[in-house]
């Protein structure tokens, strides 16, 4: 049961966010990529199967082989300090949008239920837009910088292709499984791979997309990053 709790977020972000070939990596490269998807539908639209909230977690050994089991303390967790303001800063000469899960967490973000939507959809019901406040779509193909933890998704030479970064070490570590709105996918833009970081908060540069992203009759994802640049806030032990 506490192996359960403790692998669950890992998994469910996994499932639930890399869709077919982003879990596919080319070789010499590691993937975390897990056997089933949230509600028991294949992540890429394949499969029909009967929906379920129950997920296979997978076990230590799997991740340590990955290099994914947290090295930090419960009682040690590191924490961000969540703004409500965005602010404007400039990085390496450009202008960016500094902001974190204080903003981009501060609504209720209702997801579809099962048979809501049809595999063939590419829009949401009715009942289910705009749920995204304005200020918060104003961002979408703004250049950001947001600060997080990472669960790693693609590892490639011992450097991060693809992650989540994720509102708190609650949720990257500890059981907490996160809503919609408290993660972000995050995917290196080009050939630009991250440093692999964990137990710290780190900082996203990158343009920030804004929206739902639905594939295969499900909500795949609100925030998604294409990654330019990523550092540590804080030195890892």
């Amino acid at each position: 049961m506490i192996a359960s709790r403790l692998l669950r977020p890992i998994a469910v972000i996994v499932m639930a966010l890399a869709a077919g070939s982003l879990l596919t990596s080319p070789p010499g490269s590691v993937a975390a990529t897990p056997s089933d998807s949230p509600r028991g539908a294949a992540i890429d639209g394949s499969e029909d199967t009967p929906t379920s909230k129950t997920l296979d977690a997978p076990s230590f050994q799997d991740l340590d082989a990955l290099g994914l089991r947290p090295k930090t303390m419960y009682s040690n967790a590191a924490a961000i300090q969540e703004l409500a303001e965005i602010k404007s800063i400039e990085w390496e000469g450009k202008p960016f949008k500094s902001l974190n899960f204080g903003v981009l967490a501060t609504y209720r973000y209702t997801l579809p239920e099962p048979g809501d939507l049809k595999r063939e959809d590419t829009e949401l019901p009715a009942r289910f837009r705009g749920q995204i406040p304005a200020r918060i779509r104003e961002l979408n193909e703004q250049d950001v910088v947001l600060t997080g933890f990472v669960v790693p998704l693609e590892v490639e030479k011992g450097k991060l292709k693809s992650f989540v970064l994720v509102r708190n070490q609650m949720m990257c570590c500890y059981g907490v499984v996160p809503e919609i709105n408290e993660w972000v996918h995050v995917i290196g833009e080009g050939s630009y791979r991250a440093p692999f970081v964990q137990d710290v908060p780190i900082r996203a540069y990158g343009k920030l997309e804004v929206g739902e992203r639905i594939r295969g009759g499900q909500v795949m994802s609100v925030y998604r990053l294409r990654l330019t640049h990523a550092e540590a806030t804080a030195p890892a032990e």
